[in-house]
């Protein structure tokens, strides 16, 4: 039986996104699951997604020699599937994680704009552990004016 790899790679992942849906794992490790979880997707969006994509480009014929026969539209299950993992990912953040942490006096900036009393300490962050990971990216070309408005 054949099982597609990037279908399995995404189960594993659930997995991750099932432990930290897991009530009886302690807050702290939850938390580093979703990250783990998060991280592990985005890796797969950059590694994996896009040979996904070269894929479901592909004629039917050839798509069916490539997937050695088989007619499932493998894109397309791998879209559902990252879109269903995706809704429990923010089911368990924003239902879950985000309210224990409130018990818990921890404030988890989540779509709330900063306290005013946080801002020095999020841009020193910023300044001293992010900024320097962060690359500028200079388009070139025709269309280059369209891209802010």
């Amino acid at each position: 039986m054949f099982y597609n790899r990037d279908l399995s790679w995404l189960g594993f992942n659930f997995r991750v996104l099932q432990e930290a849906a897991d009530k009886e794992v302690p807050l702290f490790e939850r938390l580093k699951f979703l990250s783990i979880f998060s991280s592990n997707l985005d890796e797969f969006f950059r590694v994996r997604y896009p040979s996904v994509m070269a894929l479901s480009k592909l004629d039917r014929k050839t798509r069916m020699q490539v997937s050695l026969g088989s007619t499932e539209d493998i894109p397309e299950k791998i879209q559902n599937e990252i879109n269903r993992q995706l809704e429990i990912f923010g089911t368990v953040l924003l239902n879950e994680i985000i309210p224990e942490l409130k018990e818990n006096g921890i404030i988890f900036y989540y779509n709330i704009p900063l306290r005013q009393e946080h801002v020095a300490e999020v841009k020193e962050i910023f300044l001293s552990h992010v900024l320097s990971f962060i690359q500028p990216l200079f388009l070139e070309g025709e269309n280059t004016s369209n891209f802010m408005p």
